[in-house]
């Protein structure tokens, strides 16, 4: 009983701090896990060296098509290899708007 306890805790204090992660690195979205965490940290090496995530929050707020986003970013110069690709690809269909109040 010991066991499944504090087992039950461990996993509640892995939820809580993978979802804060998530709110710390920005209104990206309200996706939280490995996917989310992931996706912040591409987002913040490669997308914000040319722009803030303010532009990123723009897009997915008003619905863009985050894949297209991401083809002409990667036009202009951005260089991301296969898994970073494929992460932002599940993050954005992952992605729902944050509505800023």
């Amino acid at each position: 009983m010991k066991k499944s306890f504090f087992i039950t805790i461990i996993g509640a204090i892995s939820i809580s701090a993978t979802a804060h992660a998530a709110e710390i690195n920005g209104d990206l979205g309200n996706v939280i896990g490995g996917n989310a965490i992931k996706a912040h940290g591409i987002i913040e090496k490669k997308c914000t060296a040319c722009h803030s995530k303010d532009k990123i929050d723009v897009a997915l707020s008003t619905g863009k098509d985050m894949n297209e986003i991401q083809k002409n970013m990667e036009k202009k110069g951005v260089k991301l290899n296969s898994n970073e690709s494929e992460v932002l690809g599940i993050f954005w269909k992952q992605s729902k708007p944050t509505v800023k109040k």
